[in-house]
Parts: C-alpha cells; structure tokens; sequence
C-alpha cells in the first residue's frame, strides 16, 4: 500500500500507549514502532476522520481526536 504522505508535518502527539500521531495536510498517521496505519477522510465512511488537514490532536478518556 501506498501513503500520500505528505513531508508536512503539522503535529505529532503520542498518545498513552506510546503510539505517535502524525497530523499533516494528507491526512492522520499512527506509528507504533513498526508500521505506519494511515487515516483518511472518505466521503463514503461515515466513521473517517472529518478531512484530512490535521492541526491539532488531544486525547480524552474515549481516544483520539484531530
């Protein structure tokens, strides 16, 4: 699979579990150390994150937000 990355990065956060959050213009990015798993919004997936400029992330006690 191919990433859009894009070389922006606007934030990076790491969570309570150690994972690091990329927020960039392409989209919201995990990396655990490993593996990068990409989050894009989707148009059909009601679910997806909102769009895919992230500037800012915080936690709560439910999870992630960008």
């Amino acid at each position: 699979m191919a990433f859009r990355f894009n070389r922006k990065t606007n934030v990076v956060f790491e969570d309570h579990f150690g994972f690091l959050w990329l927020g960039t213009d392409s989209g919201l990015y995990r990396y655990d150390g490993h593996s990068l798993i990409e989050n894009q919004y989707d148009v059909f997936d009601e679910n997806s994150i909102p769009n895919n400029s992230v500037n800012s992330i915080i936690e709560d006690n439910l999870g992630i937000y960008g």
